[in-house]
């Protein structure tokens, strides 16, 4: 295990809290000289605010050690030859997408974009779908951050996700979109390729079958599932634990949790 790529939010964090055991288990890392790098759905953040984000509960990050979906989806615009994009997202989003060069059109704006980009919307309203559908109806392409339907928060509640934004559009349109993150992998086998490590090398720990260990499998790497996010029970043969401190006791030792349940796949 070279490097080990972990989840944020219902892994690291859930809202403006720490989960127990994720500040002890990137410390566990660094301290057997494994890397650590960490891969967030939310498009509503930036890599930076990520990083300052993390600092402020404990947990030791750099930007340069985070990627987004919204950086996902910018490089796949940029890949697909797109140069303008109408985003229906939070300010994140569009800061991401500018920074690679990609013209953001403006609502309101008569120009046609060349794609529709959709993530997390937490001020979506009904002009705003509007809006994206015209662009969609009239050519644009179609990319989506992510598709997670829920956004886990403090103390086990969860709020809509860019599934829900992604959502309105497909009705709308009738149209599916290019996924731009998890459970994508290009995104990450570039960033494994640019960094020189070997995927068998790598470990994802999250907490959605759907994206975190959906994406391990398509890039052919171990996984470890986490109870402390959106799923709660372990399916057969899958690694995982209640929380993180199962995951740093099994693999560098060290007191395991009483209330804790590990299963090795």
């Amino acid at each position: 295990m070279q490097v080990v790529l972990f989840d944020l939010d219902g892994t690291l964090i859930r809202g403006a809290e720490a989960i127990p055991g994720a500040a002890e288990a990137v410390e566990a890392c660094r301290r057997a000289g494994v890397q650590v790098r960490f891969l967030t759905n939310n498009s509503s953040v930036t890599s930076d605010q990520v990083g300052v984000r993390l600092r402020s509960l404990g947990i030791e990050a750099h930007s340069s050690e985070v990627r987004t979906s919204g950086q996902a989806a910018a490089q796949l615009l940029v890949e697909r030859g797109f140069r303008s994009a109408f985003v229906v997202g939070e300010p994140a989003l569009s800061a991401v997408i500018q920074a690679e060069g990609i013209e953001v059109i403006a609502r309101g704006d008569p120009q046609r974009a060349d794609a529709v980009v959709a993530g997390i919307c937490r001020s979506l309203d009904y002009a705003w779908i509007d809006e994206a559908l015209q662009h969609l109806l009239a050519g644009a392409g179609w990319v989506a951050t992510n598709t997670d339907r829920t956004y886990p928060l403090e103390a086990g509640r969860v709020q809509p996700g860019a599934g829900a934004t992604v959502g309105a559009l497909e009705a709308a349109s009738g149209l599916t979109p290019i996924l731009a993150g998890k459970p994508n992998p290009e995104f990450i086998r570039r960033w494994m390729q640019q960094e020189g490590w070997p995927l068998d090398q790598l470990m994802v720990i999250g907490d959605r079958l759907d994206t975190d260990i959906a994406l391990a499998k398509a890039l052919g790497s171990p996984s470890y599932l986490v109870l402390t996010g959106v799923t709660t029970s372990l399916p057969d043969g899958q690694a995982g634990g209640a929380d993180l401190r199962e995951w740093v006791q099994s693999t560098f030792g060290g007191p395991r949790s009483e209330t804790s349940t590990f299963s090795r796949g």
